[in-house]
C-alpha cells in the first residue's frame, strides 16, 4: 500500500514507517476512546451505527468529536499489487528477516522493489526485494492498482445473519431496516478473533505464553 502511494505521489520520495514501542503505545486517541467507553453507559439502547455514531458526538461537551462515517469507496483491496511481488523472510545479504520484531521500514521511490527494514534503533537497515525472480520486466506499483475490497458492500458469514434474524421480534421497529439491509455469504467463516481467513503472520499462543508467566513467577 505504501509503495503504491509513493510512486504514485508527484513529489514524495520517500516513506518511513516507526513502530511504537511495546508497552509505550498510549496515543491522546486512547482518551477519546475511554470517553466514549464511559458515554455508553449512559445508553439505554444501541441497535445501529447511527446510534453508536451520536454517543461519539455526544461524549465530550469541549471540542466535540468529528465522526465520518465511512463508505464503500473507502476499502480498497491490494490484491493486483500482492500479485507483483513475493513475500520473502530472507534479505539481499541472505540474513533472516524478523517481521514481527520489525521496529521500522523505509521505502525509496528509486528502489520500487526493495523494503529496508531494521529491527532495533542502532542497526543499521537490511535490504528486502519483493520482486519475483522470474519477473522478466519491472512491474510499476501505482494507485491505479488500487481497486475496491467490497463495491457492493460488505457481506457477513450466513450464520449470522440468520442468528440476527431470528432476533427481529426483540428488534426495535425503528431499527429493523438496517439488520434487513444486511447481506449474509456462506461461504465466509465467522472471524471471532478479528484476524480473518489467510493470515500470513504466525499468531502466538496466549495459553502458552501464559503458562510460561506462571512458571517464570513460580505460581502453579
Amino acid at each position: 500500500m505504501m509503495k503504491s502511494v509513493l510512486n504514485s505521489h508527484a513529489t514524495l520520495k520517500t516513506i518511513r514507517l516507526k513502530y511504537l514501542e511495546s508497552g509505550h503505545t498510549f496515543l491522546p486517541n486512547d482518551t477519546d476512546f475511554s470517553k466514549i467507553e464511559s458515554q455508553l453507559k449512559y445508553h439505554d439502547r444501541i441497535y445501529t451505527a447511527k446510534e453508536y455514531i451520536n454517543v461519539m458526538k455526544s461524549c465530550k461537551k469541549k471540542k466535540p468529536l468529528e465522526v465520518f462515517r465511512m463508505k464503500t469507496t473507502d476499502f480498497l483491496s491490494s490484491n493486483k499489487i500482492e500479485k507483483k511481488i513475493v513475500y520473502r523472510k530472507v534479505c539481499v545479504t541472505k540474513n533472516k528477516i524478523n517481521w514481527l520484531k520489525t521496529k521500522e521500514i523505509l521505502i525509496e521511490k528509486e528502489k520500487p522493489y526493495s523494503i529496508f527494514m531494521k529491527t532495533t534503533e542502532s542497526e543499521e537497515f537490511q535490504e528486502l526485494n519483493i520482486k519475483k525472480r522470474k519477473e522478466q520486466k519491472s512491474l510499476e506499483i501505482s494507485d491505479e492498482d488500487l481497486t475496491l475490497l467490497w463495491p457492493n458492500g460488505k457481506e457477513i458469514p450466513q450464520v449470522k445473519l440468520d442468528d440476527l434474524k431470528s432476533m427481529f421480534d426483540l428488534i426495535p421497529k425503528d431499527c429493523l431496516a438496517f439488520y434487513k439491509s444486511l447481506k449474509g455469504n456462506k461461504n465466509i467463516i465467522d472471524d471471532v478473533d478479528g484476524y480473518g481467513d489467510g493470515i500470513d503472520f504466525p499468531v502466538e499462543d496466549e495459553t502458552e505464553e501464559t503458562e510460561t508467566e506462571a512458571n517464570n513467577t513460580g505460581f502453579p
